[in-house]
């Protein structure tokens, strides 16, 4: 686990895994995967695997989107895309990684573009797309000219209004409250983690 920098909550499923590993040694004797197959077999195996579940949910079932644009490794846009909804065949409320998509230009014809043609290469429905969450910047959720507004314009004329991301909201409302205190607070709550994460050495 250190040797790897692994978190200490990764313990009891490798301990779980080398048990179960242990059980048919033969066959973990000839067990080969280097680094390459590894990212293969999760790319073209179980990643197309999941995927090709999701779209086949999404098209039967009412889902809403959590859309977020960040930066990825070598400085790439990316719109991530996650999907919620009400999986009937085993009574519980599922949220997936529906996909990432690669955006060159950030603006709200861009997007509704790169959407569009998401849902289209996937056989995706509109009329099954119930709400968007996303943050609640101009390019997203401009009255008039945002994401949200072309897409119920054009594409979803029942989508629901949610409002935006609550997570933003906090986020935008701490970063106004602690700007007088400039890195004071900061320092504080670091040194709060500091002494809960070793509050457990000190006791007895």
């Amino acid at each position: 686990m250190a040797e790897h920098s692994l978190p200490f909550s990764f313990t009891p499923v490798m301990v779980n895994l080398a048990q179960e590993l242990a059980k048919d040694k033969v066959a973990l004797s000839r067990l080969k995967l280097s680094r390459t197959s590894a990212a293969y077999k999760m790319v073209h195996g179980l990643g197309f695997t999941f995927s090709e579940r999701i779209f086949t949910h999404t098209r039967k079932y009412p889902f809403s989107i959590n859309l977020d644009e960040s930066t990825a490794n070598g400085d790439k846009k990316v719109l991530s895309i996650l999907a919620s909804y009400f999986n009937p065949d085993r009574n519980t409320v599922d949220v997936e990684h529906l996909g990432s998509l690669e955006v060159f230009k950030v603006n709200a014809v861009k997007l509704e573009q790169l959407l569009v043609k998401f849902f289209k290469d996937n056989n995706i429905p509109w009329s099954n797309l119930v709400s968007m969450l996303m943050d609640s910047c101009g390019v997203m959720r401009g009255c008039k000219m945002g994401l949200e507004a072309r897409v119920r314009k054009d594409h979803c004329p029942n989508l629901l209004d949610v409002d935006g991301d609550s997570c933003h909201h906090i986020h935008n409302a701490a970063k106004v409250f602690t700007v007088p205190f400039s890195s004071h607070l900061e320092k504080l709550f670091s040194d709060l983690h500091s002494d809960h994460q070793w509050a457990t050495d000190q006791v007895g």
